[in-house]
């Protein structure tokens, strides 16, 4: 059965191949409308064409509490950034793994919805394309061609050096510090070796966002109360710990997408807020830094960091 048979609702064998037990690692292949496990007796259940990772034995109060936060968002089923920007990037990071990929292109969105990023991927030849995330209502939400999991990034979810590319989405941000190191080491010891794993989280360097934060418009614009913007520097550190090498970061003031801000309370003011922003940074900001600065890249993203209200950050195994 091949990968257009997907859309008839029978998933092919290999379909899920990779996956593995969130409690001991095992290798997971599909068995009727269940993933069972190699080498004991455990069964994880697909309903819907969500393979249900989620482990009982594993479920504590972050996740949880994650999962309320979740089911309560009253707006979701869109991307926050127009399509443009979310093309051009997913071209530039396959562009950048296929230089070392050899085979069949893996790629997983970790915390990813209804994979907004990862399904710009689908237009690959030989792509196998993943979409991880606690929240099954968003999963159910994606693409038929995406292989959607149901799982908690602080546990393993693919074998071994199986991936090429693993990618936080805005995402990452919703996880504690602590369970941030837990769900980065997982995610590296799925990568092949010269795999890539790549952020794009909000930037804590940002200044107008700590005054979002300490506003009443915070409310409406983070809708999980844990939420906090990631500093990059810990990331690369963690990273670097890992043995991971930085390709590069760039620091971003991304263009939105209004079909998604129109949903917001607030929502235009909120729009002319980051298209100002957005405007402001391309071409008078940046414009300026390049002039003062030419090509002294280190300098330039200096200045950039405090300007830009996104980081996309790209590291190799």
């Amino acid at each position: 059965m091949n990968q257009d048979d997907n859309s008839l609702g029978h998933l092919p064998s290999d379909w899920f191949e990779g996956l593995v037990s969130p409690r001991t690692s095992d290798n997971l292949h599909l068995s009727g409308n269940s993933l069972v496990a190699a080498n004991t007796d455990e069964r994880f259940e697909v309903n819907n064409r969500v393979a249900r990772l989620l482990s009982p034995e594993l479920t504590d109060e972050t996740l949880v509490n994650e999962l309320n936060a979740m089911e309560g968002l009253p707006v979701y089923g869109g991307s926050y950034f127009n399509q443009e920007f979310l093309h051009f990037i997913s071209q530039e990071l396959h562009e950048l793994d296929q230089k070392s990929c050899d085979s069949n292109f893996n790629m997983i969105e970790i915390g990813g919805g209804d994979g907004q990023f990862a399904r710009h991927f689908l237009r690959f030849d030989q792509s196998r394309i993943f979409v991880a995330d606690i929240a099954e209502k968003f999963l159910k939400l994606a693409p038929d061609k995406v292989r959607k999991v149901c799982c908690d990034a602080r546990y393993p979810y693919f074998e071994k050096n199986k991936l090429d590319l693993a990618v936080f989405w805005v995402s990452f941000h919703h996880l504690t510090e602590s369970d941030q190191k837990k769900a980065v080491a997982v995610a590296v010891n799925s990568l092949k070796p010269n795999g890539i794993l790549a952020f794009f989280e909000p930037n804590s360097f940002f200044l107008p966002r700590h005054i979002i934060l300490n506003t009443f418009l915070r409310k409406h614009v983070y809708f999980d109360d844990e939420e906090k913007p990631v500093n990059y520097m810990g990331v690369r550190n963690s990273l670097e710990g890992l043995g991971m090498k930085e390709v590069y970061t760039r620091f971003i003031q991304p263009p939105y997408s209004w079909k998604f801000i129109e949903k917001l309370k607030f929502g235009g003011f909120y729009y002319f807020a980051v298209k100002f922003l957005y405007f402001l940074d391309r071409f008078f900001l940046l414009p300026i830094a390049n002039l003062v600065f030419g090509k002294s890249e280190k300098r330039l993203e200096k200045i950039r960091r405090y300007s830009a209200s996104y980081f996309f950050s790209v590291f190799r195994k």
